[in-house]
């Protein structure tokens, strides 16, 4: 086989052929620029919406502690009746299912979601099992994974109406 050699004003030569290389321009500038703004932006709110986050049972509701997606949810809105410990393997109807807003990492999902049975949620999870499903009045629900679930449902139902 013979090795392509280039001739002086940039054409190949290859079995007495005349080949001309003709370069793609370059990127532009602005759509590198463009490119690391939204990388950067992707890296930052991944960040921020993976730092810890807290829950707290008050007389006025369940105070979500999470730099992105945080909130007072005031105990009339909550259906503490309807709440529950539940695992995906047993209702997988519950699941989160499309990403609509927020942040999803392997064992690690944060934000809004629609779940498997098409419901509206917000979810903080870190877990499958043991998870706690709250249903609201509001168009959503909330699926949250916290330490001891049993003590976080006695809790929000120890201030409901």
């Amino acid at each position: 086989m013979l090795k392509p050699h280039l001739n002086k004003s940039g054409h190949l030569l290859q079995r007495s052929r005349v080949v001309q290389i003709i370069e793609m321009p370059p990127i532009a500038i602005k759509t590198l620029i463009i490119i690391v703004i939204i990388l950067s932006l992707a890296i930052i709110i991944t960040i921020l919406a993976t730092r810890p986050t807290t829950f707290e049972v008050t007389s006025k509701g369940l105070r979500i502690r999470n730099i992105l997606f945080g909130r007072m949810i005031p105990v009339p809105q909550l259906r503490a009746d309807g709440a529950r410990i539940i695992d995906f393997a047993i209702s997988p109807e519950l699941r989160p299912k499309w990403r609509t807003l927020g942040v999803s990492l392997p064992g690690y999902q944060a934000g809004w979601f629609r779940l498997y049975n098409g419901e509206k949620a917000l979810v903080f999870l870190t877990r499958a099992k043991q998870t706690v499903y709250i249903p609201t009045t509001m168009d959503y629900s909330l699926l949250v994974s916290v330490e001891n679930p049993a003590t976080f449902l006695s809790s929000l139902r120890g201030f409901d109406n």
